[in-house]
């Protein structure tokens, strides 16, 4: 089953079913950046 929505950027993709599923993913990674690295980066 092919994801509805995609977000991609310079870094790479983000995909997931819904809208709101594909925000808390941008989020999840973020914070893991946030907590690994000290930023708030993509």
């Amino acid at each position: 089953m092919k994801p509805k929505f995609k977000l991609i950027c310079d870094a790479g993709m983000y995909e997931a079913d819904t809208f709101f599923a594909l925000i808390i993913e941008v989020l999840k990674h973020r914070f893991w950046h946030l907590r690994k690295h000290g930023k708030w980066i993509d």
